[in-house]
């Protein structure tokens, strides 16, 4: 019968340890009520409201908003973990370019992972991207009524509630 030599012991038990560390590392089914707010990419400000992106509890979302509303829209589902959006051009901000119309009236559809969400931050892959370096900025939510900027914590900003009322109303 062979024996394990000490190495071959710790090196066994370090494997198992990461394995099952990696195993409770994959995030629980997500919820559109988790998503549910406006959130902002890492270095940006909500108040630069151009980088904001919205998720309503109904399956909407929203992005790139202006004084007009936002420049594009869609549907968003959550399935696992994986957060798929469905975004087109808003109507206000169509070109009417015989070139772009083709593209204007059809979905993107863009698929991420949802790799961690609290109540004031959003972490997003790629699915079946095993490359550490592919990531997209961290995400932190803004606040609907006057708070801070989530990632200039000594900024002002006076809340997401007037930028709500241009969304477009549910069918």
């Amino acid at each position: 019968m062979r024996s394990l030599r000490p190495r071959q012991v710790v090196l066994a038990l370090l494997a198992a340890a990461s394995s099952a560390g990696a195993a409770q590392a994959q995030p629980a089914a997500i919820s559109r009520e988790a998503l549910a707010g406006a959130w902002t990419p890492q270095g940006t400000r909500c108040a630069d409201a151009q980088f904001v992106t919205v998720y309503l509890r109904d399956g909407r979302t929203y992005s790139s908003m202006t004084s007009k509303g936002p420049r594009t829209g869609g549907v968003f589902i959550v399935a696992g973990n994986v957060l798929e959006e469905r975004l087109k051009t808003m109507p206000a901000f169509r070109t009417n370019s015989p070139a772009l119309a083709r593209y204007e009236d059809q979905y993107l559809i863009e698929r991420r992972t949802v790799l961690k969400v609290t109540a004031d931050r959003l972490d997003l892959g790629f699915p079946g991207n095993r490359n550490p370096n592919v990531t997209t900025p961290p995400l932190g939510k803004c606040p609907e009524g006057a708070g801070v900027e989530p990632w200039f914590p000594r900024e002002p900003y006076g809340g997401f509630a007037p930028m709500r009322k241009l969304l477009p109303p549910a069918n």
